[in-house]
């Protein structure tokens, strides 16, 4: 049996990816839960838009320069940073249902769509990310 083929390049950026995320999700969390707070859990979709813009400006700078270095400098004029938005605004689309849902149809605290949209939206960005925006 041949044994997995290892991209060491690939290990690299998912571990930076990972670590540029996890600060990325920190300030999403902690803006979104602060400005929830002050909500009732019903109304927790409010908190998404502003926690999302945030941590979307401390994530592209951490992608661009950290986590995807040296990719995507061969596209053409704000190719990267466009398509680097059009994935977020996905992101963000998802993360504002998943937040919808749970709070508004299901009831659910304010903390619990963040478990859902930390934990899976990421690997799906992940992968846009470096076959598209930083390819």
């Amino acid at each position: 049996m041949k044994g997995i083929r290892v991209d060491p390049v690939a290990i690299g950026q998912l571990l930076r990816f990972a670590v540029a995320g996890l600060a990325s999700a920190s300030v999403y969390g902690l803006v979104y839960l602060t400005l929830a707070a002050r909500l009732p859990s019903a109304q927790a979709t409010l908190a998404v838009p502003p926690a999302f813009l945030i941590a979307l400006a401390i994530s592209y700078a951490l992608h661009s320069l950290w986590s995807f270095r040296g990719r995507g400098h061969g596209l053409a004029g704000g190719a990267q940073p466009l398509r680097f938005l059009i994935v977020q605004l996905a992101q963000f689309g998802t993360n504002l249902a998943i937040t919808w849902l749970l709070t508004f149809w299901l009831g659910t605290p304010a903390w619990v769509p963040l478990v859902f949209t930390i934990l899976v939206v990421p690997f799906a960005s992940f992968h846009l990310q470096r076959k598209w925006v930083f390819a």
